[in-house]
């Protein structure tokens, strides 16, 4: 089996990919065969060296090389992004474009996936530059929960604990104030709900105070009918046990036993309610919580919208700066203008014919138009160039 064939075959099926999904441009690749110790692969600049061993084992080849190419592509500069995003934005081309049965995704992987296409795409091509964006990924390698006891964390506890949401989405820091003031709503809301449990438990205390008050008195009118029944056989000399004392004494018993149902009953009645005002509390509570989380997750996310747009712009802007500077430099050097002129004598800017203070003193749109009108090429029209000066 050819190296060199098995390589390009490849790189003609993944390469535009890869240089898609991580925002790179393609390059010019060279393959070898080395030994490596124990490494399946490395690349140094555009130089991809497969281990000869590992090529001869034939172990997800196709993987291997997505992998290195990756790295070929994006020529992280050294020391500008951590070796474990630069490894790990490799693999996350390699998870998205093959499927290798029993490999998987590192840490790394999985936050560029979670954060979806455009996001990864950013952070890789910002990476390809040095710039490392780490606001860009949400992170879900967290300390495990636990003093030693090596329970892991959830998901969704991993992601808040690294600034993300339970979504993996990430949620940047909100400004004092403003934190302040979301905690401030929901300290309130909790405040509340413990003036309204401390009023309930009061009224639960009354509510058994008062059945205990009316058992009490119940108890003292059942003694005191036994005792006139009593009273009342011997004055009519009928003697006590006789059976219109016993009737006296039974329908005085059946009285003590309905008053002791009718308090029971309004008790448990008075308890239910109490407890369904206290689940309402309860409910109340929770629905008042998660509005103040919305609201700051809201908050949080057009913070991140916001971020995200200023990094867009201000990269988009230093390549139209680029884009500019070059073009009028190919500009001047085709009229075989002095850029600077000297102090005094007459100087051309494109359309412009004047002294250099003449120039000087012109505003930047200005500028801009003397230059552009007798250019060959035109740039895309956007504000926030730098232009010559």
């Amino acid at each position: 089996m050819n190296l060199t064939k098995v390589a390009r075959r490849t790189e003609a099926k993944y390469g535009r990919d890869i240089a898609q999904l991580l925002g790179v441009p393609q390059r010019s690749v060279t393959y070898s065969l080395g030994q490596l110790n124990g490494a399946a692969a490395e690349t140094r600049g555009q130089a991809i060296t497969i281990d000869k061993d590992y090529f001869e084992s034939k172990k997800d080849l196709r993987g291997a090389i997505v992998h290195e190419l990756a790295h070929a592509y994006m020529a992280v500069p050294g020391n500008k992004v951590p070796s474990k995003w630069v490894e790990g934005t490799a693999d996350y081309a390699r998870a998205e474009l093959t499927k290798t049965p029993g490999w998987k995704p590192n840490n790394q992987v999985r936050a560029l996936q979670r954060v979806g296409e455009d996001r990864a795409r950013r952070f890789a091509s910002l990476a390809a530059q040095g710039k490392f964006k780490e606001e860009l990924v949400a992170y879900t390698n967290g300390p495990r929960a636990g003093r030693g006891s090596g329970r892991a964390r959830t998901g969704g506890t991993n992601r808040r604990s690294k600034g993300g949401n339970a979504n993996g989405a990430y949620a940047p820091p909100l400004p004092p104030g403003q934190s302040w003031g979301f905690a401030q709503q929901i300290a309130a809301l909790q405040q509340g709900y413990g003036a309204t449990l401390a009023g309930i438990q009061a009224e639960v205390g009354a509510v058994k105070s008062q059945k205990l008050s009316a058992l009490g008195d119940i108890r003292e009118q059942r003694i005191a009918g036994a005792a006139a029944a009593e009273s009342d056989a011997l004055s009519r000399g009928i003697g006590v046990g006789s059976s219109a004392h016993l009737e006296a004494q039974g329908a005085n018993i059946a009285t003590a036993a309905g008053a002791k149902v009718d308090v029971r009953s309004q008790t448990s009645a008075a308890l239910a309610a109490l407890r369904a005002q206290k689940m309402g509390a309860q409910s109340d509570l929770m629905l008042g919580v998660a509005g103040v989380q919305a609201d700051k997750a809201a908050a949080q996310a057009e913070l991140a919208n916001q971020r995200y747009m200023q990094d867009l712009i201000a990269t988009q802007t230093e390549s139209y700066q680029s884009l500019y500077k070059d073009a009028l430099k190919k500009i001047l050097a085709a009229k075989g203008r002095d850029p600077k002129g000297a102090d005094g004598k007459q100087v051309k800017h494109g359309s412009f014919t004047g002294t250099e203070e003449e120039w000087q003193k012109l505003g930047r749109d200005e500028k801009f138009r003397y230059m552009i009108a007798s250019a060959p090429y035109t740039p895309p029209t956007n504000a926030g160039w730098k232009v010559y000066q």
